[in-house]
């Protein structure tokens, strides 16, 4: 496993660090010196923080249940109209929220496809999507299932807001492939959330 952030040395902290633990676990970090670019310039200097960002995930309308290109519409059109880094900054803590939900106990009440064993079929890709439903429903429902695992969304899922970001550059007529986001959305990811995962 190979992987290449670039960041500025101000943002270079123990938060930062204690995040690369979470996710990677025990590895060897390789820290090369040189001047900003442009482009990781612009990232850093994005304005969009977490409360711009669940006042975007409010945007989504869900008056359009039944069709997800719908109800994903306006957030889509209000992200491009942003500039890349805020689309950026807004990929990013997306990706930190789903993967804060990444965890066993989270996975363990998803209803039907819950996790039960490591021996046992589970869906990755549906938990990460019931995941999605938790975040597209809000700051105060978000932070509620953070808090009490069991009330994680039963039997539903959102898959639409992974793609919201691409389909706004794509509105810009920009590349799509924004830069890789700290955190994980992959179920597994948060390692130290899997119990049983542990050796």
């Amino acid at each position: 496993m190979k992987l290449e952030y670039q960041i500025q040395l101000g943002d270079f902290n123990l938060a930062f660090l204690r995040q690369l633990r979470e996710r990677f676990g025990n590895v060897e970090l390789e820290i090369k010196v040189k001047p900003c670019s442009e482009k990781s310039k612009s990232l850093i200097q994005s304005e969009l923080g977490e409360d711009r960002f669940w006042e975007l995930i409010d945007s989504l309308d869900w008056t359009k249940v039944g069709n997800d290109e719908n109800v994903v519409a306006p957030l889509v059109k209000v992200l491009s109209e942003l500039k890349i880094e805020d689309i950026q900054a807004f990929q990013e803590i997306l990706a930190e929220k789903l993967f804060l939900l990444d965890g066993q106990a989270y996975a363990e009440s998803i209803g039907e496809f819950s996790y039960s064993s490591k021996n046992s079929f589970f869906s990755v890709d549906n938990f990460l999507y019931v995941r999605c439903c938790v975040v597209a429903n809000g700051k105060q429902f978000y932070e509620e299932v953070l808090s009490n695992p069991k009330k994680m969304p039963k039997n539903i899922d959102f898959e639409p807001l992974l793609y919201v970001c691409q389909e706004a550059c794509e509105k810009k007529n920009i590349s799509s492939e924004l830069f890789p986001t700290l955190f994980d959305i992959e179920t597994f990811s948060n390692i130290n959330a899997w119990k049983s995962l542990a050796l």
